[in-house]
């Protein structure tokens, strides 16, 4: 499991199978995540810092999904978000907090 911190974005590549936890800063209207490379589906979860958020599973219940070139956009206010995600493959994902 890997952690990664940024400010308002940030760029990972995910490791197959296992899961990883983005936590951005910064304050936004809307949190985009998007998979910029490597046509494989994304699971996640997601919260803001402080919170206790289940980790996703591929394919699993209670997670979002989105594919290659798409973005999912959540309405999003206050400061910071937690994402959770997993793939069975590598994508390259960008989730970012939009001002």
């Amino acid at each position: 499991m890997a952690t990664y911190t940024a400010s308002q974005a940030k760029t990972v590549t995910l490791t197959n199978g296992q899961v990883d936890t983005i936590t951005l800063r910064g304050t936004g209207q809307r949190l985009h995540i998007a998979i910029t490379s490597n046509h494989k589906p994304v699971y996640f979860t997601m919260g803001y810092p402080s919170d206790t958020i289940d980790d996703p599973s591929v394919a699993g219940d209670d997670c979002y999904v989105f594919d290659y070139q798409n973005i999912m956009d959540f309405p999003w206010s206050g400061t910071g978000a937690k994402v959770k995600v997993i793939a069975a493959g590598t994508p390259t994902i960008t989730v970012m907090l939009i001002p």
